[in-house]
């Protein structure tokens, strides 16, 4: 089984899946693999699954685990990936996941912020800004070092409208060098070398981003270029050693911020969600906030278009009494 798995994981890495994409479905079918133990009394091979395990698999997993549609049909998409595989391999002569139909599930918008909490988020940073500054201001006056917290007030400031101005991935944050931002008076852009599905693109960003990485370039703790003849790379975004801050880091600092806004569970996705839905708001096209947003199908941007929550909270509110 752990050849077989090993295997697997190496042909999907071969059709460009991400690494996320590749931990689930490995999960997924090791999830499967307990079940057709247990319900055939047999060790789970490739050769041994027929339609009628996928299906009752299928029904098991909604009668008595009650999951949802949607991480029912992701593990039978996790089973076909490996029929597939094995029918590649060898292993098969046919696909049992055929004819096995997926549940209907309604299309669930993103989790993104309203325009009250991103008020209430900007709020944040700025108190977080000023009380720093007055740090600054009273150690320059009294002849002593800059504090480091107005170091990393900056940085945090300047992460976070990168993504809520920009829509850029947590991943593609944490890889960005210094020499991928342009910053001029009156125009900027970030170029993403390393996008999803290593696709790269050019994103435009706003005077408020712009402001907010002057900034922290101004304060950031170590040279904006690589060592003399040393072939390093300069980390846009560090951490207090100096190292590049990874993605878990960079979470953490969106999670704390969230919470001093008053926003639970807040995550870098949700910025990159919120981005989406203020284009689609501002009647941008959708062409435009795919190619933007680095999406290969514009069908995948199509689900901003969709009402969410407040949405239609707003819609009842908006019907008065006759």
């Amino acid at each position: 089984m752990e050849e077989t798995l090993q295997r697997f994981r190496a042909w999907l890495e071969a059709q460009d899946r991400s690494p996320r994409t590749v931990q689930a479905y490995l999960s997924d079918l090791a999830h499967f693999a307990r079940w057709f133990a247990q319900t055939n009394g047999r060790a789970f091979s490739p050769e041994a699954v027929t339609p009628t395990d996928v299906r009752e698999y299928r029904q098991w997993m909604v009668a008595v685990q009650g999951l949802t549609p949607a991480t029912v049909n992701r593990r039978i998409a996790a089973l076909r990936a490996f029929s597939a595989w094995a029918y590649e391999a060898g292993l098969i002569a046919g696909d049992p996941t055929d004819g096995v139909r997926l549940l209907s599930e309604q299309p669930r918008p993103p989790r993104w912020l309203d325009r009250r909490q991103q008020a209430a988020l900007r709020r944040a940073l700025e108190r977080r800004l000023e009380h720093a500054e007055l740090k600054a201001r009273l150690a320059r006056l009294e002849g002593r070092p800059m504090p480091p917290e107005l170091v990393w007030a900056r940085r945090d400031a300047a992460l976070v409208h990168l993504m809520l101005n920009a829509g850029l991935r947590v991943g593609e944050v944490v890889v960005l060098e210094v020499g991928d931002v342009d910053l001029r008076e009156r125009s900027g852009r970030v170029t993403v070398r390393l996008g999803k599905g290593n696709r790269r693109r050019v994103v435009p960003l706003n005077g408020e981003v712009r402001a907010a990485l002057s900034a922290w370039l101004a304060v950031r703790p170590i040279p904006s270029t690589s060592p003399a003849g040393g072939g390093g790379v300069a980390a846009l975004f560090v951490g207090r050693r100096g190292q590049p801050l990874g993605t878990r880091a960079v979470q953490r600092v969106v999670a704390q911020l969230g919470k001093v806004a008053g926003i639970e569970g807040l995550t870098p996705h949700v910025l990159r969600h919120t981005f989406a839905k203020n284009l689609v708001d501002a009647g941008v096209g959708l062409e435009k906030v795919a190619d933007l947003l680095g999406h290969r199908r514009l069908e995948t941007t199509r689900i901003y278009t969709r009402p969410g929550e407040r949405d239609l909270e707003r819609a009842v509110e908006a019907i008065v009494a006759g």
